[in-house]
């Protein structure tokens, strides 16, 4: 008998040091927040989408099937704002990467940008440090 239960004792002692259990720990907030607040609303919003909902009451839904997504592939403002949506971020991307690369390399290449480097950096340092600041303390 004594020896299950040292058995059992040093099973749970192995589970509880052991990297996989504390790094499950770890991530079992995250995962939970996930579900609540992202997964479950997900499913629900993929149910309504098969529904004539008014979502004031949402008791009185009636199942109508894809008749929602018809309606949705007729509208031309639909499509108007999938074009916009898409040129917004095949311009944006491009430009905004391009910028950054530029200033990037300005900073480190150029002299005359070494005043601003090391202004940059003390404005980023004192922006990321300043939140701990009163905690550290």
């Amino acid at each position: 008998m004594k020896n299950a239960a040292n058995r059992q004792e040093g099973i749970l002692k192995r589970i509880s040091d052991s990297d996989a259990f504390i790094g499950l720990l770890f991530v079992t907030p995250f995962v939970a927040l996930w579900i609540v607040w992202f997964f479950i609303p997900l499913i629900e919003s993929f149910l309504r989408s098969f529904q004539d909902a008014n979502f004031i009451t949402l008791e009185t839904a009636s199942f109508i099937g894809l008749d929602n997504y018809f309606t949705l592939f007729e509208d031309r403002d639909f499509f108007r704002a999938i074009t916009n949506s898409l040129l917004l971020v095949a311009v944006a991307v491009p430009v905004q990467t391009l910028m950054a690369l530029l200033f990037a390399m300005a900073l480190y290449i150029s002299p005359d940008f070494r005043v601003y480097r090391v202004s940059f950096m003390k404005h980023v340092r004192w922006t990321v440090q300043m939140p701990y600041r009163n905690f550290l303390m």
